[in-house]
Parts: structure tokens; sequence; C-alpha cells
């Protein structure tokens, strides 16, 4: 196993598992990673039908009353707040 530096991890929730840890894990449940993307589609499938009879027409008008400079200075301001 690697060495671990501080701050390698910090950001997540727990340290790393150990590799014969997580294949075991894995061979216990070896369909969990299809079941939880199943779940993801289901959901986002969802939300999507759910919305679509809220939709308006009258929304998508001024979709970029700015044109292509708005949209790229849009999304320098984005990146920048993300990178800062």
């Amino acid at each position: 196993m690697a060495a671990y530096h501080a701050g390698t991890w910090a950001l997540s929730s727990a340290p790393p598992l150990h590799p014969k840890l997580r294949r075991s894990l894995c061979e216990l449940c070896p369909p969990a990673p299809q079941v939880v993307s199943g779940l993801n589609v289901a959901s986002i499938l969802f939300v999507l039908c759910a919305g679509f009879p809220s939709a308006k027409a009258s929304n998508l008008s001024p979709f970029a009353p700015f044109g292509g400079k708005g949209v790229f200075a849009a999304s320098a301001v984005v990146f920048f707040a993300f990178v800062s």
C-alpha cells in the first residue's frame, strides 16, 4: 500500500480503503455499482418527467440575451470563482 501523506485525502470523509478490503467488499455485493447507477438514472428521469408538465415555452425566448460573448464572459466568471 502506498504511503499517504497528510492532506491527500483530507477532503474526503474517510481514509482510502486497503486494496484487499476494497476487493472483498466488491466481491460481497457485485451488482452494487449497477444498482446505484440505475437509481441515479431513474432519479434523473423522474425529475425530468415530473418537471416537464410545468415547463413554459415562453421562458426559452431570451435564452442567451447577450449572445456568445455573454456566455463566455459568464463561464469565465464561474471558472475563476471556482478556482479562487
